[in-house]
């Protein structure tokens, strides 16, 4: 049979290291980014955050004669041309009709703000832009431990025979050794509890390389929340 994963034994166990400090090391929570890219006085900012946007990309392409100003993509490359020389659009207008008549694969993928205050009356630059990809779009990173959770800190040393980060992942080891240390504490308190009692018994041999041990637990329960009731 294979090892038991420790979150089927215990559902939100989590195995933490602290440092020199004390300092509890954990994985900190990081909200997603939205790729963005300054391209000629306008800024194009992904709406969906993540690493995807950094696939997008805008070309500008000017002097093409006729159609007025027309939007094509192919997956994540877009290409806005202009029927005319790119100096001859102003940032504004550009912004304006990108909102109006982009095609919703445009307005979908982007938002359009402009680069720095007070530039809506700049123009274009002449011959346009290459294609330039979004960039800095990051992924959401998820915390190690559940926010708004309240934890039971126990340190590896009060796990009986662990034998390192190999047995993390054996949910069977960390119960036993668990089981161990609170058994062998609990009989040697001078004053035992009544309502939960626990008794380890004898090793019996079973083969050259193999013994068992067995333990009772004996819990005294409240009837109305069947939760462990207190020592008188």
């Amino acid at each position: 049979m294979a090892d038991v994963a420790l979150n089927a034994v215990f559902p939100n166990a989590k195995f933490l290291t602290t440092d020199a400090k004390g300092d509890i090391q954990e994985i900190v929570s990081v909200d997603a980014v939205s790729a963005s890219a300054d391209i000629d006085g306008l800024t194009f900012t992904a709406k969906t955050a993540g690493s995807s946007g950094n696939n997008i990309s805008i070309e500008i392409v000017d002097n093409v004669g006729s159609g007025g100003i027309a939007y094509s993509n192919s997956g994540d490359a877009h290409t806005i041309s202009l029927e005319e020389t790119a100096d001859q659009y102003s940032l504004g207008g550009l912004k304006s009709d990108i909102t109006s008549n982009a095609s919703t694969e445009f307005n979908d993928a982007f938002e359009v703000t402009y680069t720095n205050t007070g530039t809506s009356s700049n123009n274009l630059t002449l011959g346009g832009v290459a294609s330039t990809n979004l960039s800095n779009g990051a992924d959401a990173i998820s915390p190690e431990l559940v926010p708004d959770k309240s934890y039971l800190i126990i340190s590896t040393d009060d796990i009986a025979d662990y034998d390192g980060p190999a047995e993390e992942s054996d949910g069977r080891k960390v119960f036993y050794g668990l089981l161990e240390t609170a058994t062998n504490n609990i009989s040697n308190l001078s004053d035992k509890p009544t309502n939960l009692q626990v008794n380890r018994g004898n090793l019996i041999l079973l083969s050259d390389n193999k013994m068992r041990r067995s333990y009772s637990v004996t819990a005294t329960l409240d009837i109305l929340d069947s939760d462990l009731s207190a020592e008188s």
